[in-house]
């Protein structure tokens, strides 16, 4: 067989060879996919069971807030629903206007720790040499004996 030939069917396999891998990984990723959709079947049958009593609720909500539907259709006032919406929307109002006072603060303090740490660590700096006051108090006691042996010697 010619070289040409060898090459073409050597080609050929590679091709083959590697839309055949390509084939299994897609035949593997949708093994997971399916895995994947018979778990949330389940989950769609659980949820499908659970709801199925919706109707009946909703028939019977309904059939309870019919009276309240005739009423206000009926001309009632409704001047109770605006005191109350009223009287809820003042009470959000007293709640942002304690919060925010609060988060202004909160913030500010926030912005004052950096500054508080700062001094501290530069106070830390400047009282690292205290930790040789021990040596120097050594020292100095040294110094105040000789200086007390010496006066003793002259005679003072």
């Amino acid at each position: 067989m010619p070289a040409a030939a060898w090459f073409t069917l050597i080609v050929a396999a590679l091709i083959i060879a590697i839309t055949a891998v390509g084939l299994l990984r897609v035949i593997f990723h949708l093994r997971a996919v399916r895995a994947t959709l018979v778990a949330t079947t389940g989950g769609v049958q659980a949820v499908a069971q659970l709801t199925s009593t919706v109707p009946e609720r909703l028939t019977s909500v309904n059939a309870s807030l019919k009276p309240v539907r005739d009423a206000l259709a009926a001309g009632y006032s409704t001047t109770g629903w605006v005191v109350g919406y009223t009287i809820g929307i003042i009470i959000v109002l007293v709640v942002v206007a304690l919060v925010v006072p609060i988060l202004l603060l909160a913030r500010s303090i926030g912005n004052e720790a950096p500054k508080i740490n700062d001094a501290l660590t530069d106070a830390v700096h400047n009282t690292a040499p205290l930790g040789a006051l021990r040596t120097t108090i050594e020292h100095a006691t040294i110094i105040i004996g000789g200086l007390q042996r010496g006066r003793a010697r002259l005679g003072g």
